[in-house]
């Protein structure tokens, strides 16, 4: 779905809402998940879409997307090498769910 007038408000309203709390690599992959919002990203953002587009460390990544998802920018589904991030456009209060890697072994 192309970006409509709806949506450039939206994109308005969404960096004045977070543009301050996010880093360069952050607001880069932000901005491209808007401007591809029609094309790509079929399923959401994967850390290694994050990591190719920001060009940096799969670690940095990692970092970066955790702490998008703290500050509620990014909305997370799914777990492991699955997980995939989408914009929280509608600014959906998030509930932080902690997972030990001793839980996950476990299942």
């Amino acid at each position: 779905m192309p970006l409509g007038r709806g949506s450039s408000f939206e994109k308005a309203k969404f960096f004045d809402r977070y543009g301050a709390a996010m880093n360069e690599r952050q607001l880069k992959v932000t901005k491209r998940l808007f401007d591809s919002r029609h094309q790509g990203f079929k399923g959401g953002l994967s850390a290694e879409n994050y990591k190719k587009i920001a060009k940096t460390s799969a670690s940095t990544a990692t970092r970066d997307l955790k702490d998008m998802v703290n500050k509620a920018i990014l909305l997370k589904k799914g777990v492991l090498k699955s997980t995939r991030y989408k914009l929280n456009i509608k600014h959906k209060k998030t509930q932080r769910i902690s997972i030990s890697k001793r839980e996950i072994k476990k299942t």
